[in-house]
């Protein structure tokens, strides 16, 4: 059997992908394959203590310090300029989160937690979903930068 590595963006349980996947790669008359995806360890060495169990400490956490939601065990997956940031959740707290709670999954794809049918696959040591925390501009965030293009194939340059 032949093992292909690659790196996968899509939803790739999404059965127009796996055809669409396996019809690029050539595999013709194979009707089903597997995708493997590590499970990534906390690469931080933070013991998680903290387990939050009601709603209000969830509405709570977008308030937090970059560095007290880090302490308590959350890792930044992404941030933009204009004052957000995507947080995850540590797998520690996955028992502890309230069903019917809303989370942003690493996809952008926003749901309600549900003990019995929401994954506890991680990313980067973490949980694959979590909030996002809006920042007010000028306060723990990165000055807006206006990026410019040129022409075709365009080339950016920030605003000088």
């Amino acid at each position: 059997m032949e093992r292909i590595e690659f790196y996968v963006i899509a939803e790739a349980t999404d059965p127009e992908f796996v055809a669409d996947l396996a019809k690029a790669l050539g595999w013709v008359g194979i009707d089903r394959f597997t995708l493997l995806k590590p499970m990534f360890k906390r690469t931080d060495g933070r013991q998680v203590s903290y387990r939050p169990t009601k709603q209000a400490e969830y509405d709570a956490l977008p308030s937090l310090s970059e560095e007290s939601l880090k302490k308590i065990g959350c890792k930044l997956w992404d941030s933009w300029y204009g004052g957000a940031r995507h947080w995850l959740y540590p797998p520690e707290w996955f028992p502890h989160i309230p069903n019917g709670h809303a989370v942003v999954f690493t996809n952008g794809r926003k749901d309600a937690f549900d003990m019995h049918t929401t994954s506890s696959e991680r990313e980067i040591g973490a949980l694959s979903f979590g909030f996002i925390q809006q920042l007010e501009p000028g306060i723990n965030c990165p000055p807006p930068v206006t990026v410019y293009t040129e022409g075709e194939g365009s080339r950016t340059r920030e605003k000088q």
